[in-house]
């Protein structure tokens, strides 16, 4: 972690033309290392919780350890969507223990990973998207990286327009992040050239779209920096 750190903090000095990255996310126990350790405070702190990856155990359970990640210094939390509840139409209690998640977290951000390639169905994962944002995540993710399959330029189509739908009826504006599997240039110009597509210029920035992937930065960066 310290060495990951480092390169992160590096990046300024050595790739002066580029910005650094959006962010460096670890499990809960690593975030106060991280802290101590990063110098390049435009870099956000993310950690995991509410049992990731499986959010497979009781809303208080996940609240604890989301009140927990809070104080050790997180920026943004990535939480699952309970899959195995969503399949089963159980979408008020969803859409509670999301709303409640975030209405902890206050300003920091929420990211809300779909595990796209479970739900197979663009209708549901359509379904999923406006859920996910309609109960205050802040992005919406495709893929924990954790599983076999992970991001696909379908779901992230599916995802992108549905960002863009809410933003037409709420005129609220929530972030997309494609992770898992994407690691060389020609997948990430695939990515970014979808939201550029469906969301416009203006939902490219770190703010609005990130990658996850960090053998994608080695690539991209030329050596094996990461």
């Amino acid at each position: 972690i310290q060495k990951m750190v480092q390169k992160v903090n590096h990046i300024p000095e050595k790739f002066s033309e580029l910005p650094n990255v959006a962010a460096i996310c670890v499990y809960p126990v690593f975030i106060s290392l991280v802290k101590d350790s990063l110098s390049d405070k435009t870099v956000k702190i993310a950690s995991v919780g509410a049992s990731f990856p499986s959010s497979q155990t009781f809303t208080d359970v996940k609240m604890l350890e989301i009140e927990r990640i809070i104080g050790e210094g997180a920026d943004e939390i990535d939480i699952v969507l309970p899959v195995g509840k969503f399949l089963e139409g159980d979408y008020e209690e969803i859409f509670k223990e999301i709303s409640k998640i975030k209405a902890l977290m206050g300003k920091k951000h929420l990211k809300v990973i779909l595990e796209t390639a479970t739900l197979e169905d663009p209708v549901l994962i359509r379904r999923a998207s406006l859920l996910c944002l309609e109960a205050g995540a802040d992005f919406i993710k495709t893929s924990t990286g954790k599983n076999d399959a992970g991001a696909s330029p379908e779901a992230l189509y599916i995802m992108c327009e549905a960002v863009k739908d809410f933003h037409a009826s709420t005129g609220e504006v929530r972030g997309i992040k494609p992770a898992g599997g994407i690691s060389d240039s020609s997948t990430a110009i695939m990515y970014y050239l979808i939201v550029n597509e469906v969301l416009g210029n203006e939902w490219l920035n770190s703010d609005r779209f990130r990658i996850g992937a960090s053998r994608l930065a080695n690539n991209l960066l030329g050596e094996k920096y990461f």
